[in-house]
């Protein structure tokens, strides 16, 4: 592809062909216009397809800095759950563990993201895989140009990747019908327990 709308393009094309399943993996989600089209589109995806399956994930730290718009990949993401709560929508935040109680959850700085972030970006729409390096923000919508993969009708690939996002949603903090994060009961909570969270 020759510009970065390509991808942005891309995301909505294959979204809107989407029946059974999207999962989609980002290190954030950014906080602008063309992030909230893409929110509002996924929301209404969700509300018209019968069968559809969601979940989405992103990294704690990242996505709970509250950006300059007094935002932040949680907040924007609300809806999806919030008005979807009788569906299967999984919205998930994860933790590294080994972050220390200062440097992961309680932190105000932007620093403690030095301590470890989820960073894969990979989304399946059905049996589509989309990977790439571009995050799911403005920037790389508009000017930064990134490379992208869509790999088409390919199962194996797309349960994978699948499989891996909500493996690694399980264990992160998930959003509730009221768009309040928690870690489910199973798992342990990972700043507070690395050793026993990596078990």
């Amino acid at each position: 592809m020759d510009h970065p709308l390509d991808y942005y393009l891309a995301l909505h094309k294959l979204a809107n062909n989407a029946e059974q399943r999207i999962s989609m993996s980002a290190l954030y989600l950014g906080t602008g216009k063309l992030e909230r089209y893409l929110v509002d589109k996924l929301n209404k995806k969700m509300q018209v397809t019968p069968d559809l399956k969601m979940t989405l994930l992103f990294d704690y730290m990242r996505g709970t800095r509250i950006e300059k718009t007094g935002e932040s990949s949680h907040s924007i993401l609300k809806p999806i759950k919030v008005d979807n709560f009788n569906k299967p929508v999984r919205v998930g935040f994860f933790h590294m563990p080994d972050t220390g109680l200062l440097k992961g959850k309680y932190s105000a700085s932007p620093l403690r993201e030095v301590f470890g972030v989820h960073h894969i970006k990979a989304h399946v729409f059905d049996d589509n895989v989309l990977i790439t390096g571009a995050n799911l923000s403005e920037d790389y919508f508009t000017d930064r140009q990134d490379r992208f993969f869509v790999i088409q009708d390919c199962e194996p690939l797309a349960n994978y990747f699948d499989d891996l996002i909500s493996g690694l949603t399980d264990c992160s903090f998930n959003m509730d019908d009221d768009g309040e994060l928690h870690v489910l009961p199973s798992y342990p909570i990972p700043y507070q327990n690395p050793k026993k969270f990596k078990d």
